[in-house]
């Protein structure tokens, strides 16, 4: 009888054994796909943060030359204008040169 409870514990842990095995593939398995789940996740972080470095010194550059083209049209304008106002303070010192030497000739 006790020969007989042996070798049915010995038969059930036998049939029990490749369920074990297939347990702990599965278990592995799973392990598996997660780290290389992470490792895909880090590698799309990693690609996004480039993307974005790359976007932010594209975005940096254009700002720059928007800059740079808005203070050359900036100081263009002023140069402009502060030729105009020269011309006009000529003209003017002109005619009150003229007309001085008018007064004083009369």
């Amino acid at each position: 009888m006790e020969l007989k409870r042996t070798q049915e514990k010995l038969e059930e842990e036998k049939r029990k054994e490749p369920e074990k095995i297939g347990k702990e593939e599965r278990q592995i398995e799973k392990e598996q796909r997660r780290e290389r789940q992470r490792r895909e996740d880090k590698q799309d972080l990693l690609n996004m943060m480039r993307m974005l470095k790359e976007q932010r010194q594209q975005d940096e550059q254009e700002l720059r030359v928007e800059f740079e083209s808005e203070m050359n049209q900036v100081r263009d304008d002023f140069k402009s204008e502060l030729s105009q106002v020269q011309d006009n303070l000529e003209k003017r010192l002109t005619i009150a040169e003229k007309q001085e030497t008018k007064s004083t000739c009369t």
